[in-house]
């Protein structure tokens, strides 16, 4: 990673106002998942571009580009590539950083960025514990969900000890808040 890259993630981190939660003009980011779109955007333009570059000299050089597979392969790559990096460039544009509100009022209630634990009341009575995280980054297989997902949506602004029930196709499911960090 470029000191370049961390500049701009550091420039671009701001407090995800209430308003953008659910503002389709804005990407709600985490820290890391920014440094990741750097990262990324790096890779292809300084990697893989280059990469392409040499394959689409090297099927020049082979003549006929009419019937060249090679070619028509790196031309195919290098738009895809091209078709990412605008892709991230414009996440990248509307990005807001996720940070973790220190006021005690708001540290006790659900919101974007914090980890919450709940308890599945409609199951096993298990505990579950999901980092809420804008609809980019989330990862159901790494407990990240997203703000806009059906539990996501009704978690934030619980507070311990709140209950929450949702719809989803196998019927009404009910958590209780049991940790907010």
């Amino acid at each position: 990673m470029e000191k370049n890259s961390k500049a701009k993630v550091k420039a671009k981190a701001q407090t995800a106002s209430t308003k953008s939660f659910y503002d389709p003009k804005v990407t709600l980011v985490t820290k890391e998942g920014l440094q990741k779109m750097f990262d990324e955007l790096d890779n292809l333009r300084n990697c893989q571009l280059v990469e392409i570059a040499g394959k689409l000299k090297e099927a020049v050089a082979q003549g006929d580009l009419s019937e060249n597979a090679e070619y028509a392969d790196a031309k195919e790559q290098q738009q895809m590539v091209l078709l990412r990096i605008t892709e991230l460039e414009e996440l990248i544009k509307r990005a807001e950083v996720i940070k973790k509100k220190s006021a005690k009022g708001d540290a006790e209630r659900v919101t974007i960025g914090c980890s919450v634990t709940v308890c599945n009341m409609s199951r096993d009575k298990k505990n579950e514990t999901y980092l809420i995280v804008g609809s980019l980054e989330s990862n159901p297989f790494e407990n990240k969900i997203s703000n806009t997902s059906p539990l996501g949506r009704e978690l934030i602004g619980k507070k311990k000890g709140d209950e929450l029930s949702i719809n989803v196709p196998a019927g009404e499911m009910t958590y209780r808040v049991v940790k907010v960090a």
